[in-house]
Formats: C-alpha cells, structure tokens, sequence
C-alpha cells in the first residue's frame, strides 16, 4: 500500500520544492501520484537502518486519497504505534506492516491538513528490537507539492 511509491522503479519526478519532491507511476495500469520527503535530522541508537521518508500518495482509481504513511528504515515492532508531532498537533499511526506504519483512514485528511500549516513534523519510532528513532522533517515546500500531486 504506502511502501509502493519507495519501490516503485519506473517513478517520474514531477515537481520539486522545498524539501518535497512529486512523483507519478502506473500499477496496474492506474495512475499513482505520490510526495515523499527524507528527514533533515535523525536521532536514535540504532546500529544500521535503511532509507526513512514520509510520503502522501494518491491513488484515484481506487478512489483514495491523501494517504500518510513513513518508512522507518527498519521493521516497526508489532503492536508499539508511531507517533508524530506536527507543529504542537500530535498524531499516533496505529496501522504497520514491516517497514511502514500508516495512519487509520480518518486520520490521513487531520494529517495532511496539519501538515499544510506548520513548518516542522517529528516522528518517534520503535524498531523490532526495541531502538526507538526520532526522526524530523523540514514542511517547507509540502503545500505545493501537495498541490503538484493535486493537479497530477
């Protein structure tokens, strides 16, 4: 679900601000735009980790929208939600499989909403081993990259 846009091979970038980039696919010959954006800072004492990022994905011919998800870079543990903070707004992402944690469908338009109006998010992740991670991520440039995928 969320970790396809990480995966997906054949993106093509279709718009970069700030520190978000826009992104668009096909699977199973349906248009997929996506928005992803790395942590500018990451604290934790974890060992090794892989590639961590946020992301905002559309997928309009399964009518979905707006969908958060973040990669943690390690497997999540089962059972320990991910929390965020955006601006003073918090948020748990109670949905995760492996690598990716996901916020409950009526969470992802609260979500997107906060975003668009601060300036910094900061996500507190527990790994499988029980390392926890804080990762933060620059908002500047989201609005219009959100609007890139909008318009994609």
């Amino acid at each position: 679900m969320g970790a396809a846009p990480v995966m997906a091979q054949d993106a093509k970038t279709i718009a970069t601000h700030g520190d978000w980039t826009a992104y668009v696919f096909k699977e199973n010959k349906k248009q997929v735009c996506f928005m992803a954006s790395r942590p500018t800072k990451s604290e934790g004492t974890y060992k090794q980790r892989g590639d961590v990022l946020a992301s905002i994905t559309h997928r309009p011919g399964e009518g979905a929208f707006g969908v958060f998800s973040f990669v943690a870079g390690y497997p999540l543990k089962e059972g320990r939600p991910v929390k965020i903070d955006i601006g003073t707004r918090p948020f748990t992402l109670g949905v995760s499989h492996g690598e990716t944690a996901w916020a409950s469908s009526d969470d992802d338009k609260n979500l997107v909403h906060a975003m668009k109006g601060a300036k910094t998010m900061t996500v507190l992740a527990t790994s499988a081993k029980g390392t926890e991670s804080k990762d933060y991520f620059s908002l500047n440039g989201f609005d219009v990259i959100y609007e890139a995928i909008n318009k994609a």
